[in-house]
């Protein structure tokens, strides 16, 4: 079931006893999320759905050196923006980074800063219901965690594909179907195509008119 997330964020606390990055397969997907509540809340549940490491940071589009921080699975660690360049705070692959944030949250130098990744994609907003859709197109939730989520956060669920699934094909009936239509290529010295002509009344009795003619005669014996 494809699903949706919309309506108003009720605001959960956040937990610390997660699984951590480092136990989790060698290839990751990158959350780097702003140091609030919230997001760092929303990126600790997809911690708990899915192979994914957390980098935190402290800053706006014009900070220099933003303040870094990737959660080891037990606590915040602290990492360098020199570290975070050459990627030495995480022994994960990161086949995708996640950006989240607008233009006017992100440290712009925090963008300049993953030559490492080639697969970056930014999420511009901070709206949970709209996050969590967005997730989606990379995480690929089950019906069981977007119920989950929506529960989690206070949020209604829509079921995109419902009038999809509701719709049975075979209630239409052949004759209303769309025809296939085929064009034919004819070479040269090919007979014409047939045609079916609709032959009216005038011209039925017309051909049917009886003119006299002259009896065959016997062959010779």
């Amino acid at each position: 079931m494809r699903s949706k997330i919309c309506g108003i964020l009720v605001l959960a606390a956040i937990g610390l006893t997660l699984e951590g990055v480092w136990g989790a397969p060698s290839s990751v997907t990158l959350l780097v999320v702003p140091a609030r509540p919230r997001t760092v809340q929303l990126a600790f549940d997809m911690i708990r759905l899915r192979s994914v490491a957390v980098v935190a940071y402290h800053g706006e589009a014009n900070t220099a050196e933003p303040v870094l921080h990737v959660w080891s699975g037990s606590d915040w660690k602290h990492v360098s923006l020199p570290d975070f360049t050459d990627k030495s705070f995480i022994p994960a692959g990161v086949p995708k980074t996640i950006v989240i944030g607008d233009d006017q949250t992100v440290p712009a130098t925090l963008l300049r800063s993953l030559p490492w990744c080639s697969d970056i994609e930014r999420l511009k907003t901070l709206n949970v219901a709209d996050l969590i859709n967005s997730l989606d197109r990379t995480l690929m939730f089950r019906e069981h965690e977007w119920k989950w989520l929506a529960g989690r956060y206070g949020l209604s669920l829509t079921d995109v594909n419902a009038a999809r699934r509701a719709r049975n094909p075979y209630d239409t009936p052949r004759s209303k179907l769309p025809l296939d239509k085929r064009e034919f290529k004819q070479e040269k010295g090919d007979l014409a195509p047939a045609e079916l002509i609709e032959v009216k009344p005038a011209d039925v009795s017309a051909s049917t008119t009886t003119s006299k003619t002259k009896p065959v005669e016997k062959p010779p014996k």
